[in-house]
């Protein structure tokens, strides 16, 4: 499943370890590389050149985002079809139909250039494949209601890819790389946040179905997943390199709920944006970092810290206060 525009999640982060400027040369060429051929053949005239694993790996990356346009309508219709069982006559030849049927969806999105969450991944294992880098595709569920902080979201399912770099394992979406569904249609906007992304961050927006994918110490329990607090693409945009407290629910009682944020940069000001209105409240600068308390202007629902541009209001994280 595609993000929406109007619940965009985040993320890049200073804790990443990838950064766009380290992949300048690689991005210009990966994007001056024409579909041609088999996905196989492209593979290899798109990463040949590179020697370091983590420059094929972003080769694909960014070649798959900025090709792969996000299928709206075949969202739709797998939603309203639901699941279907293959059957065969044994195991083996249900292994086989179900071989095909993958080659043929690799095939589909590399030829048509279109395709759901599972078609992006299908087709960065398959690159990865051809090269020879052990990659997975990981299932599981994703926040996209900034209003819904509490409450796990069963419904929709989600599909990325883990992919071992120098012999050690990084996150990665090019679905949500390749940018955001608004209304229907989707908006083309190229996403670094989603590459090699670092595993505590991306918990926060991914919840995958094996534990194990989360590539944390210590695991997040459902419970944990939907509390945690909700980060908008200004997050990203705007430089935060960290915050806290994660959790996103507050309650009224305590008159400390202070949030802080981290910038990479000279802080903006900060307002508590909630229902349809800009709240102005006390702020604590020191250095790079920001502290607002929550409780001084917001006593129940959900409220957003934003920053204003002129007219424009840009959400950052949203936090519920009950």
């Amino acid at each position: 499943m595609l993000k929406y525009k109007v619940s965009f999640l985040f993320l890049f982060i200073y804790i990443t370890g990838a950064y766009a400027g380290d992949f300048e040369n690689v991005d210009k060429y990966a994007r001056s590389v024409h579909k041609s051929g088999d996905y196989k053949q492209l593979v290899h005239k798109l990463t040949d050149r590179f020697t370091d694993e983590k420059d094929k790996v972003r080769a694909i990356y960014v070649w798959i985002t900025d090709n792969i346009k996000y299928d709206w309508n075949k969202f739709e219709h797998n939603l309203k079809k639901g699941r279907y069982h293959i059957k065969g006559r044994s195991k083996a030849e249900i292994l086989q139909i179900k071989k095909k049927i993958k080659e043929r969806k690799i095939n589909d999105v590399y030829r048509t250039g279109k395709g759901v969450c599972e078609d992006y991944s299908l087709l960065f294992k398959a690159m990865c494949d051809a090269i020879g880098i052990k990659s997975v595709i990981i299932t599981g569920k994703i926040r996209s209601n900034p209003k819904a902080i509490g409450i796990f979201p069963y419904r929709y399912k989600h599909a990325w890819n883990g992919v071992r770099i120098n012999d050690s394992w990084y996150l990665i979406d090019a679905t949500w790389g390749a940018g955001y569904v608004e209304k229907g249609r989707f908006h083309k906007k190229f996403e670094d946040a989603f590459f090699m992304t670092n595993p505590e961050i991306f918990i926060i927006s991914h919840y995958p179905d094996q534990p194990k994918w989360q590539l944390i110490k210590t695991p997040v329990s459902k419970k944990e997943f939907a509390e945690f607090a909700y980060i908008f693409a200004g997050f990203y945009e705007k430089n935060i390199l960290n915050f806290y407290p994660r959790k996103g629910i507050f309650n009224t009682k305590n008159m400390n709920n202070t949030v802080t944020l981290e910038f990479a940069t000279i802080p903006p000001d900060i307002y508590i944006y909630k229902n349809g209105k800009l709240k102005k409240t006390k702020i604590i600068k020191k250095d790079n970092t920001v502290k607002i308390n929550l409780s001084t202007v917001v006593n129940h629902g959900f409220a957003k810290l934003v920053v204003k541009e002129g007219h424009k209001v840009i959400p950052l994280i949203g936090y519920k206060i009950k």
